[in-house]
């Protein structure tokens, strides 16, 4: 009997947020006969985790330090042997140099994803981006697919390293939801909009305006709020509405959680709008909040 193909999944951390969503969502989709799956942690695992519920995955911790730690390269090229992976996808910046110098013996097959942040957070020094990319070039150039979420991404990946030419398979993110193949039709739908909005402090004729994702620097969300309160300064219900209509009122809610919540919850105190914005923190279901938006936000430096 074919043994399965083991997957390495390498990440930095299994905290919560986009690129471990996805990868949770393999873990459990991926038929248990078929594929292994095992997931690295650079540095170690987090709460990402308890979204899994497949029982057999395995998670390894390499408890990398920060920066560069060639020792935690090493561990890694070590599991990639010891536990025979057959195919490796690093995710990023934060495992790309350390997934091709680790598989330098390519005992593995070595797919990279690109999901947004093309060359980690956004740096002040033009010779430490020049540095990064021409490594992300050399690296690359050493992996034997690059995979991207959207073409916008995979555009990025190109021109930041000049490989014009470079294959990139585009995969858009895949969604899962309780609904018909039409949701806006299914009953469900409209019953969970309206308790979510209630449960929102949010009535019929008020505007919800959301935004979901990770609490952190690359998601911009300060731009959603400095936006939004000036939103606020118009007549915004009435204005979206027709003119006779009673003019409700307007709320933000932010779905996500992550390091930049207090800074977000302080700009919202000084942009005076605490009172219309709320701060649902981390959820393993957002399609209620979907439900429940008249306009949903996108402000991300890197996505789009």
């Amino acid at each position: 009997m074919t043994p399965p193909i083991h997957i390495g999944f390498v990440v930095l951390r299994m905290d919560v947020g986009g690129v471990e969503r996805s990868i949770t969502r393999l873990l459990d989709g991926l038929p248990t006969d078929r594929f292994r799956c095992t997931v690295i942690c650079l540095d170690r695992s987090g709460k990402a985790m308890e979204w899994v519920e497949n029982q057999d995955v395995q998670v390894i911790e390499l408890n990398k330090k920060p920066g560069w730690d060639f020792r935690a390269i090493r561990r890694l090229g070590q599991v990639i042997r010891d536990q025979k992976i057959d195919i490796l996808q690093s995710h990023n910046w934060g495992t790309l140099f350390e997934g091709v110098w680790a598989n330098r013996a390519k005992t593995a097959f070595h797919i990279h994803a690109e999901r947004g942040t093309v060359l980690g957070p956004p740096s002040k020094s033009r010779f430490k981006t020049w540095l990064k990319a021409r490594l992300m070039r050399h690296a690359l150039g050493r992996v034997d697919v690059v995979m991207s979420n959207s073409y916008a991404t995979a555009e990025k990946v190109r021109s930041v390293t000049g490989l014009r030419e470079l294959p990139i398979t585009v995969i858009p993110n895949g969604l899962v939801h309780p609904y018909s193949e039409d949701p806006l039709s299914d009953p469900k739908w409209d019953f969970i909009r309206q308790t979510t909005r209630a449960s929102l402090g949010v009535g019929s004729g008020d505007l919800l305006v959301g935004v979901v994702g990770r609490l952190s620097p690359v998601k911009n969300f300060e731009l959603a709020l400095r936006g939004f309160a000036l939103f606020l300064k118009s007549d915004p219900v009435r204005r979206l509405h027709s003119s006779d209509q009673p003019s409700g009122r307007a709320s933000l809610v932010l779905v996500g959680d992550g390091p930049s919540r207090k800074a977000l919850e302080d700009l919202a105190a000084e942009l005076g709008i605490q009172d219309s914005v709320r701060f649902e923190g981390e959820k393993k279901d957002a399609w209620p909040y979907y439900a429940a938006m008249d306009i949903f936000m996108s402000t991300s430096h890197s996505e789009g």
